[in-house]
């Protein structure tokens, strides 16, 4: 990587000194790391084979928590050694960061909170934390063998950005753990992120804070501290993120996809469809942690009775009063989310069965055994709210797994009806089933079916149709972050030809006078009105009811689009 401002200026001088560990210029081993070495690498940092053979014979020691590094016993902290292993699962074999980490998660981890913060933080920050280690880095990071990139960044991000951790800790702790697993990298681990840490004071002060006006005469003294461990360095604020700017990127579209760490393709493509503005915006927004909102089971209880039990236990539970529209329902959501003071429940866009809930451990109360509420984001529930389902209809959702919109689709009909719930996958039917049970909801039956086809014998018959399809999941960066790191093949048409004939087969389940629901958790437009506006074009007995489009936005629910189209009565 080639750059010219001050971050490169300076981290001139901090490749050499992150080198300057014991033994850097005797260790073959330790050279290897930094020579041009035995795996490939593309210039954006995406490694492309891993040599994870060296440090399997410490596996047995890691998991126990402790191993001999000479006479020295190292006592590794279990929490960032889980984090730090399910980091290496999900970049070798591109896994869904939430399955592997609910995988990782067992009795030997401390604290569940840490090690989740740890691995959703680096995920959403790998480019970012990737430019620093290749500025530090003699010979860049296509240098440095993957799983030892990985540890880099489990470091880097505890200093930049958690604010528990004092920097010295971050290292220590970082450098045990190279010292287990990769016998002679633990001193270019310790000088690299010592470097960074330099690096990031003295930035500081060229910044001009306030820290280094007050007494520039010391700022060769704390950077000193810095280097030892001893003080917390100061970081310069940009837009109330505690990530440093990045001046000597000048194309505007790389500079967002290090800065929020997504996929250069795709920042294109959002700001070419949202403008750079809005695309920041909503780049920003991808870093962040999400809200957790439940959606009541008020066939077994009421919102107020839930919301008092939960708080009685320590947990936050506000009422969602949704968010705020300018004009028609058809328009693009603003972004900020209304008012959610529990008084005012006569607001026009009330969500009296959805809570914003905050506080650990939701999933693991008596409410939750007993089937009170299932997690739905509120974007979601919007959804089905407009579709309004009522008692005694019948309402097909086509790909139906993982569950929400027929659960909340059930609730809303009272019980009463029928759902019939298909899905490609028989094993997330019978999870769908067995959520339905705890929920004590009985009008849904199962059916493997592939939705591209008609399902004959359901042709007219459903007075609603849920056609929520499989999408990029552009809205849902803040939860599945490796998503915003992949490149989308073709800008998601691929994906839209699927979606329509989904949307095509699902349109012969209407009967006359009945709602069609097309959905994703995508803001990719292509799969969204692109498709939808294709359809009614070629569907002339269709129209639309409503329709929007939600981007993600700070406090609120996720990125969504839903379209409802009426199917007008035979004339």
């Amino acid at each position: 990587m080639k750059t010219d401002g001050p971050v490169a200026e300076r981290s001139r001088q901090s490749r050499a000194d992150s080198h300057r560990g014991e033994g850097w210029q005797k260790r073959k081993d330790d050279r290897e790391d930094v020579g041009r070495g035995n795996h490939k690498v593309d210039r954006k940092g995406s490694h492309k084979k891993w040599n994870g053979g060296r440090g399997d014979k410490n596996a047995a020691s890691a998991r126990s928590g402790s191993a001999r590094s000479g006479n020295v016993k190292i006592v590794i902290d279990p929490d960032r050694m889980a984090a730090y292993k399910t980091l290496v699962k999900i970049e070798k074999s591109k896994a869904y960061s939430n399955i592997e980490l609910n995988t990782m998660m067992s009795d030997e981890i401390v604290n569940q909170g840490f090690v989740r913060e740890l691995v959703y933080g680096v995920i959403r920050n790998r480019r970012y934390l990737d430019y620093y280690i290749d500025e530090l880095a003699r010979d860049g990071i296509e240098s440095i063998r993957p799983e030892v990139v990985v540890l880099l960044r489990t470091g880097l991000y505890q200093i930049i950005f958690m604010d528990s951790v004092p920097a010295h800790a971050a290292v220590d702790e970082t450098v045990k753990i190279a010292k287990l697993l990769f016998p002679g990298r633990g001193g270019f681990v310790n000088g690299l992120l010592r470097s960074f840490i330099r690096l990031h004071v003295e930035l500081d002060f060229k910044a001009g804070s306030d820290a280094g006006k007050a007494d520039p005469e010391n700022a060769e003294a704390r950077i000193e501290l810095a280097d030892r461990g001893l003080e917390e360095p100061v970081f310069v604020e940009t837009d109330d993120s505690r990530r440093m700017p990045i001046p000597d990127i000048a194309d505007d579209m790389r500079r967002l996809s290090v800065m929020y760490s997504c996929d250069e393709g795709l920042v294109r493509l959002i700001a070419g469809q949202y403008g750079k503005d809005d695309a920041e915006k909503f780049l920003k927004v991808s870093l962040e942690t999400p809200p957790l909102f439940v959606r009541v089971n008020t066939i077994k209880t009421s919102t107020a009775s839930l919301a008092e039990s939960l708080r009685l236990q320590g947990f936050v539970a506000e009422l969602y009063k949704g968010l705020v529209y300018e004009g028609h329902a058809s328009d693009t959501l603003t972004e900020k989310p209304s008012d959610a003071s529990p008084e005012n429940t006569d607001h026009s866009n009330s969500y009296p069965d959805i809570l914003i809930v905050s506080g650990r451990g939701i999933l693991e109360t008596k409410e939750f055994r007993d089937g009170l509420f299932f997690v739905q984001d509120a974007s979601s529930g919007e959804a089905v709210k407009e579709l309004n389902p009522v008692a005694g209809e019948v309402l097909i959702d086509v790909c139906a797994a993982p569950g929400g919109k027929t659960f909340a689709a059930a609730i809303g009909m009272q019980n009463s009806g029928v759902i019939h719930a298909m899905d490609l996958h028989g094993n997330k039917l019978r999870a769908l089933t067995k959520e339905a049970k705890r929920l004590g909801i009985t009008i849904i039956d199962t059916e493997e079916h592939d939705a591209k086809t008609v399902h004959e014998k359901y042709a007219g018959a459903a007075d609603k149709v849920i056609c929520d399809v499989p999408c990029s999941g552009l809205g849902v960066l803040r939860r599945k972050p490796e998503i915003k790191d992949r490149p989308l093949k073709n800008d998601g048409r691929d994906l839209a030809e699927i979606q329509y004939m989904i949307l095509c087969s699902s349109s012969e389940y209407v009967k006359p006078g009945g709602e069609l629901m097309y959905s994703t958790c995508t803001i990719n437009k292509i799969e969204n009105e692109g498709v939808t506006d294709r359809f009614l074009s070629e569907h002339e007995d269709f129209k639309v009811r409503c329709s929007r489009h939600i981007m993600p936005c700070s406090g609120g629910p996720d990125g969504f689009y839903y379209c409802i189209m009426q199917r007008e009565n035979a004339k």
